[in-house]
């Protein structure tokens, strides 16, 4: 009786697990029978197998506890395409590098073999690496730079931002006119639009989500100007604002603004795409058949969880096989727009102002990385920040420390789970530790630490990368983090003043959010600690902008074949 060619990879990779490095050895059949979790007389019948494959030579030896003879015959060039795909899928990289004996060359040609754009059957599939799992795309809950990117490709808002033109234009709105003082904004929506099952997309479906994110506990501070939504019929529904808004359709190009579904508990698609699939290893997406845009190119988007001890994936480097040397250049290489910093809790034990000032003397990026584990090639993906924006020089030069400063005191630092930020909380430890400063590390899900983030917390490490260019977007980020509300000083009352200043037009929006900014840098409740660096020049592939993280349009590239 055969064995399932699944199953007998696991055990050969479990076999050979166990003996690696050896590739010749003498060894007890009850020895094996013990690494395969099995019986001596399935032993007999599993290494034959085995050995039919081409995977081993097999020398039993005759008679009770006499050793016998394995040879390892199995290459990395004996690995199926299948095997591959399966161990990726499963996230089984672990099992792959004893597979090919430990080269992670070779390991990372085997995968990039599997990555691309192949056919199967009748459907074009892009395969994409990445480093960690990606979150659920759920619009209503806070997500992180990379999920909102996904977000904006499985669900359509009312308005999006269009890199290219520079401005907001119409997604499920055909168009919108507002009154003359800017506080009744009336869209109306495109005929035919349907959710990803086929059901029908109404204007009370737009109502239905955006009253949401005016209740939800995160997003509720970007929309609390909205008075009212009225659904006049199935195409057109009026915003009523409480004060003016000359920004609201850029408001509403917002990643919480993206309009969903639920049918028996899932949630349903508005977007180019859906997602067919998705768990700690995998996110598959494939078109949405009821878009009602233009049919993307290629019919299905795997992207692939690849462990980062593993492989070094700094970027999605899928998106550049192929391009030619003379492909045009868009922009030269710059800072992403954001940082990482600290915010001080106004109700820490670190918030006096000689606190603060002690801080930002000792907390400085470069001593920070030299006291953590980053890897050596980091400095060349950060730079060090000056403002929590690129362009803005708002940290404060603190030569001398307080002289007073108390000594022997304990401090609560709280960050959420992302790989450079705990290596990050490293050096700050460490250099905390010189001051006789015991520092605890609170590390939450990165929805947790804002949708509730934790109490009893005397500074915040955290960071931020803008989606776009659009000024909107740093208003509506400001307004809506949460851990910023943290810091002292009136944050929340001086930020809704801009704010209102900003909707009304009476102000413009970068120069004022600057100011806001700069006053509580100089106060030392933000300390930028650094910037990340575009180690590769923005290309047009195919008709698609790459964003910093090498991410593009699925809807609107095209990808060589092969």
């Amino acid at each position: 009786m055969s064995i399932k060619s699944s199953r007998l990879n696991d055990l050969y990779i479990r076999l050979q697990r166990r003996f690696h490095p050896e590739k010749d050895v003498f060894v007890k059949v009850s020895d094996i029978a013990e690494v395969l979790g099995c019986t001596s007389r399935n032993v007999r019948l599993v290494l034959p197998e085995m050995a039919d494959h081409g995977w081993i030579q097999w020398f039993p030896a005759s008679g009770r506890g006499k050793q016998s003879r394995l040879v390892f015959l199995r290459s990395s060039e004996q690995i199926s395409q299948n095997e591959i795909r399966e161990m990726l899928e499963s996230g089984r990289l672990a099992e792959m590098l004893t597979l090919i004996e430990g080269d992670t060359t070779e390991l990372e040609n085997q995968i990039y073999q599997h990555l691309g754009t192949v056919i199967e059957g009748e459907s074009k599939i892009v395969r994409v690496p990445w480093y960690r799992s990606l979150d659920r795309l759920e619009p209503w809950k806070p997500q992180r730079r990379t999920e909102r990117h996904l977000l904006r490709q499985c669900f359509s808002g009312l308005t999006r931002y269009d890199d290219e033109l520079k401005r907001v234009v119409p997604d499920l709105a055909h168009h919108w006119v507002k009154n003359d003082t800017a506080t009744q904004w009336d869209f109306y929506l495109r005929s035919g639009l349907k959710f990803s099952d086929g059901s029908p997309l109404q204007a009370s479906d737009i109502e239905k989500c955006l009253n949401a994110m005016c209740r939800s506990p995160v997003f509720s501070r970007i929309y609390s100007g909205i008075e009212k939504i009225q659904v006049i019929d199935r195409q057109r529904l009026i915003f009523t604002l409480k004060t003016p808004d000359i920004h609201f359709a850029d408001l509403l190009s917002h990643t919480s603004a993206l309009i969903y579904g639920m049918n028996k508990g899932k949630v349903i698609f508005s977007g180019h795409w859906l997602v067919k699939s998705h768990d700690d290893f995998n996110l598959v997406m494939k078109v949405n058949p009821w878009y009602h845009g233009l049919r993307p190119v290629i019919d299905e988007v795997n992207i692939m969880r690849i462990e980062s001890d593993i492989l070094d994936m700094g970027r999605i480097q899928v998106f550049y096989q192929g391009m030619s040397s003379g492909e045009s250049e868009v922009s030269q290489a710059r800072i992403e727009r954001g940082s990482c910093f600290l915010v001080v809790d106004g109700n820490g034990r670190f918030a006096e102002e000689e606190d603060r000032v002690f801080l930002n003397h000792v907390l400085q990026p470069v001593d920070i990385l030299k006291n953590s584990s980053h890897r050596k090639k980091m400095n060349l993906a950060l730079s060090v920040a000056q403002g929590l924006l690129p362009g803005w020089y708002h940290r404060i030069l603190d030569i001398v420390p307080p002289i007073r400063h108390q000594m022997y005191r304990e401090l609560t630092l709280a960050t959420f789970e992302q790989p450079e930020l705990a290596k990050h909380a490293e050096g700050i430890v460490s250099i905390l530790e010189r001051y006789g400063i015991k520092c605890r590390v609170v590390t939450r899900s990165f929805q947790e630490f804002f949708s509730t983030p934790p109490a009893d917390i005397d500074l915040w490490l955290t960071n931020f990368v803008l989606d776009d260019a659009n000024d909107c977007s740093l208003n509506n980020w400001l307004q809506s983090d949460p851990i910023l509300e943290r810091c002292g000083n009136g944050w929340k009352k001086e930020k809704s003043q801009v704010a209102k200043e900003i909707r009304s037009g009476e102000i413009a929006c970068e120069k004022a959010l600057e100011k806001l900014v700069r006053q509580f840098t100089f106060s030392r409740w933000f300390i930028p600690l650094v910037y990340h660096r575009v180690d590769h020049e923005q290309i047009r592939h195919n008709s698609a902008f790459s964003n910093e993280l090498g991410w593009v349009n699925f809807s609107d590239a095209w990808f060589d074949i092969r």
